[in-house]
């Protein structure tokens, strides 16, 4: 039926008001789509109309952790870091005056985790968290390069991640074994007053990209330090019928300490044969990481009120670092999760909040959420402190938020209504001044197996490690 005149001049009218273009009545639609992947990036297919029309729903990050049976407690911890972190965030504004949301996949196998990698791709998440170990994190490399988009892990720590910043798209809320857990494994066992002071070591190393990578660091400067490797024993991966052929190994090595690098699986079998074993000498078996975890303090692995591997001594990053952001960090994740204040933190949590808090300020800071190489560029402006940079810890994520909406929308100022022209974010698993390699350099803890916990030995921070760095060689004694 045609339009009658009297309606066209009331459209006239409205048109020269600027109505009819907030109404969008004679707008022209996008171009025609059948899925969102035909639409530019920061467009979404519309589902009735199928046209393109710029996204304005939540942004949407990526999350990839283990969620097998035997990661099930780390999954839950580590994601609920990530729902925290979020909740946070859209409790301050949200990014871009949009909600942030996530959703998560699984890094394992790796095969899978590359898979997933790209779904995240093809689904144009603004980012990943994840994923949270060195073997899948290598493999997807290629993958974030060629769709160009930004992943902070919060566990892998493998030293061949590193690369320059022009080609990166990968980040780690962590360090590499050599600067941080292996070398605090070394101090402990050669120089530490508590410590076994042990001048022989052997390695039993399973293989594995985050292994090897603990095993170099802990023979290069356990060696400076005036140690002296005497063995290295190849460690299954699976679970084996019986280790004694590996356990004669460790004898005839003439070690006192024994470092263990494995999967957590392999922990418990091996150490029941220990404890049937006798050795000639005292022996201290230590271990890398991959024990810390609540799994491995279950209690089936708990015989009375001591572990199979009672009294093993394990290094890894600091998971509750003594810090007002660290603190503030455990108090309100145990507050918000329902545990008491002082329950100590899974190994990844905080390191898995600050990657995704760190995700949120980058797109606030390049003012998109669709142009990922723009994020990785903001998101070294975050990482990285000068005179210009305000610092900003979880505690004050609102003003953080604040700080990058102002700038970009007024610029930096300064005066009664200053407005910094950087953020630098002091997060609650380290400072996070992040090297050219993208990468943290955490503080690290020993901890002790006793009974259904881990006990805090002793810590190290990057005043350790200076020191380290700056004493000079001493010989070592393998006679």
């Amino acid at each position: 039926m045609p339009v009658s005149r009297s309606k066209l001049a009331a459209l006239a009218m409205l048109a020269g008001s600027g109505l009819l273009a907030a109404c969008n009545v004679f707008a022209d639609p996008g171009p025609s789509c059948g899925t969102t992947q035909d639409c530019d990036e920061g467009f979404v297919c519309h589902a009735e109309g199928k046209f393109c029309e710029r996204d304005t729903g939540p942004i949407v990050l990526g999350y990839l952790a283990p969620n097998e049976t035997q990661f099930a407690t780390q999954f839950v911890e580590t994601e609920r870091a990530v729902a925290l972190a979020i909740e946070r965030v859209n409790a301050a504004g949200g990014v871009l005056n949009r909600k942030l949301a996530f959703r998560s996949m699984s890094d394992r196998p790796t095969e899978l985790a590359v898979k997933n990698a790209g779904l995240f791709a093809d689904e144009r998440v603004a980012g990943i968290v994840g994923p949270t170990s060195s073997t899948p994190a290598l493999a997807m490399q290629p993958l974030l390069n060629d769709r160009r988009i930004v992943a902070i892990s919060p566990g892998a720590t493998a030293p061949e991640l590193g690369g320059t910043v022009a080609e990166r798209f990968f980040f780690r809320t962590v360090g590499t074994p050599r600067h941080g857990e292996a070398l605090a494994m070394a101090l402990y066992a050669k120089k530490a007053e508590a410590g076994p002071r042990c001048d022989k070591a052997v390695l039993l190393q399973a293989d594995g990209a985050y292994f090897k990578g603990y095993a170099a660091g802990f023979e290069e400067t356990y060696g400076k330090l005036g140690g002296c490797i005497t063995g290295k024993i190849p460690l299954p991966v699976t679970v084996q019928a019986s280790y004694a052929g590996i356990l004669d190994e460790v004898e005839t090595s003439g070690a006192t300490c024994a470092l263990v690098m494995g999967p957590v699986e392999v922990y418990a079998p091996l150490f029941r044969e220990i404890g049937t074993r006798s050795f000639s000498r005292p022996i201290a078996w230590l271990s890398s990481s991959s024990i810390h975890q609540v799994s491995f303090l279950e209690k089936k692995n708990v015989e009375g009120d001591r572990h199979v591997a009672e009294g093993m001594i394990l290094s890894d990053w600091d998971s509750d670092p003594e810090t007002p952001e660290g603190r503030w960090f455990k108090a309100l994740y145990n507050q918000r999760y329902g545990h008491a204040e002082k329950r100590p933190l899974h190994g990844n949590v905080a390191t898995t909040f600050d990657a995704t808090v760190l995700l949120a300020l980058a797109i606030e800071r390049a003012g998109t959420a669709s142009d990922r190489t723009a994020i990785r560029d903001a998101l070294w402006n975050i990482v990285r402190r000068s005179d210009a940079h305000a610092v900003r810890g979880p505690q004050q994520l609102d003003t953080a938020l604040a700080d990058l909406r102002h700038r970009r929308e007024l610029g930096c100022s300064e005066g009664f209504l200053s407005i910094p022209c950087e953020v630098h974010y002091r997060g609650a698993s380290s400072d996070l001044e992040l090297d050219e390699s993208g990468t943290a350099s955490p503080p690290s803890a020993l901890y002790r197996v006793k009974g259904s916990s881990f006990e805090v030995v002793q810590r190290f921070d990057g005043a350790d490690y200076d020191r380290f760095e700056e004493s000079p060689p001493q010989m070592a004694r393998c006679q």
